[in-house]
């Protein structure tokens, strides 16, 4: 399947769900691009042994906002950990948007997609192309 506002042409999806996700982002005219994250692209930290949590999808709108999507299922989007990494996220985005500290996170992960970038255009007669740069805001938000 083709993506039109997906920079890489293949992604990979954990569950169905994911990919009907994808699919409404691709066709959401808010929406002006996605990205579906890999493992260690943006980490966050939660609960009290300070583990790492990997969301989903990153998604830009049209008014500049970052999005950051978590797909579950209904049966788990009230599960003690989904709320708390819910919380670390939303913590995360306040973070980074004002403190320059945590900002450096987003830095790294921003170098990470950059640095992807170019590996992909060095491949781009499969067809994959690079990551673009994170927004100013970052909004998360939990998909059931």
């Amino acid at each position: 399947m083709g993506w039109a506002k997906r920079h890489f042409s293949e992604v990979t999806f954990d569950s169905t769900p994911e990919r009907t996700l994808a699919t409404r982002l691709d066709g959401d005219p808010q929406i002006t691009e996605w990205l579906r994250l890999a493992n260690g692209d943006l980490e966050i930290p939660w609960g009290p042994e300070r583990r790492r949590y990997n969301p989903d999808f990153l998604a830009y709108d049209v008014e500049g906002v970052t999005w950051i999507l978590e797909v579950k299922s209904d049966k788990d989007a009230n599960h003690e950990d989904v709320l708390a990494k819910r919380t670390a996220a939303i913590q995360w985005c306040r973070a980074v948007t004002t403190n320059s500290v945590r900002r450096r996170e987003i830095d790294r992960s921003r170098q990470r997609l950059r640095e992807q970038r170019r590996r992909d255009r060095r491949r781009a007669d499969r067809g994959c192309v690079g990551a673009r740069r994170l927004g100013r805001r970052i909004q998360p938000d939990l998909v059931g």
